[in-house]
């Protein structure tokens, strides 16, 4: 197979992912000799992009999940903010890039008293995060925006690293936009995690077309290091995403079919195959399932295997970076 990276246009593979998407398209992730980067090959057409991106990825509701998993998820990510809350000065500028439906912001700018700007693709979460007050919203793509630099103290990418075309080009672009002394909390999922090597082509987080790229965290760290940033904190656990990337991968393994219960949980109707009775098996299965998932989204965290990892990194104002 002749390939080259997109990344580094190195041409050796180190690993290969095969995968089908929720449609059934077929696609491989192709992690790179050099700069150890998985790409998805072959890049997904504007046309799977838009139908990938549609409005039932974000939930056709006014929420994206049903009710009381949106709770649920709500409530972590209040938890979240409030930890994120203690890396930034009172009354900082901080930068959410791909804010979603803004509530992270918020969430900091009520706990801290931040000044918070948010970016968003536009589409339902972003209609969400503007009916919000606190949150200063831009529309559009990051990698295309113009934005004063040496301006903000934070800077957070969560769950959006992997969704770059240019991965590495967009966390020096949002580096660039920091004062002197700032920090940055970076959230994605770990390629490099048992969850994604046992369950490979079937593993929830690899999401494609949607999710681009992946960096293992050693790589990043490396990366963030070479800037200037010290890690402050790396944390594997994640109740939000670690546990149900677990029973999801499984019966995308099970029925050979991607995230079926994961669009029904979002009131998505269109899934194909939709009936009571599959979604009924697929809740018993997952209630089967979640008390192991669980348990072992404390032991990979132990080792540094969790399917999705959070890393705080610190720049001094001394740093020759």
């Amino acid at each position: 197979m002749s390939w080259k990276c997109p990344q580094c246009e190195g041409e050796k593979v180190l690993d290969q992912i095969d995968c089908k998407d929720f449609f059934g398209d077929h696609y491989s992730y192709i992690q790179c000799v050099n700069c150890k980067v998985y790409s998805i090959s072959p890049l997904p057409t504007n046309e799977q992009l838009a139908k990938a991106y549609s409005e039932a990825y974000y939930g056709e509701k006014e929420t994206k999940f049903i009710g009381p998993i949106e709770k649920w998820i709500d409530r972590l990510r209040f938890r979240k903010a409030q930890k994120v809350a203690l890396q930034i000065p009172e009354g900082g500028k901080v930068l959410d890039i791909g804010c979603g439906n803004g509530r992270f912001l918020n969430y900091l700018a009520t706990t801290r008293k931040v000044k918070a700007y948010g970016i968003e693709m536009e589409g339902k979460s972003a209609e969400r995060a503007a009916n919000l007050p606190s949150v200063n919203l831009m529309l559009g793509s990051f990698e295309e925006m113009k934005i004063p630099e040496s301006e903000f103290d934070f800077f957070s990418m969560i769950h959006v690293i992997e969704h770059l075309k240019y991965p590495y080009k967009a966390l020096d672009k949002a580096i660039d936009l920091l004062k002197s002394e700032a920090s940055v909390y970076i959230a994605y999922p770990n390629i490099a995690s048992r969850q994604a090597q046992k369950y490979r082509g079937a593993w929830l987080h690899l999401d494609p077309p949607r999710h681009l790229n992946f960096i293992e965290p050693y790589e990043l760290i490396a990366f963030m290091k070479s800037k200037g940033f010290d890690l402050v904190l790396e944390n594997h656990s994640s109740l939000e995403y670690n546990p149900y990337g677990e029973v999801q991968s499984r019966l995308n393994q099970m029925e050979n079919q991607r995230d079926y219960l994961f669009e029904k949980l979002k009131g998505n109707k269109n899934v194909p195959g939709n009936s009571a009775v599959k979604t009924i098996k697929h809740l018993l299965w997952a209630a089967v399932l979640a008390p192991r998932a669980l348990y072992l989204n404390y032991a990979e965290a132990r080792k540094k295997q969790g399917a999705c990892v959070e890393m705080y990194f610190r720049r001094a104002s001394t740093s020759s970076a």
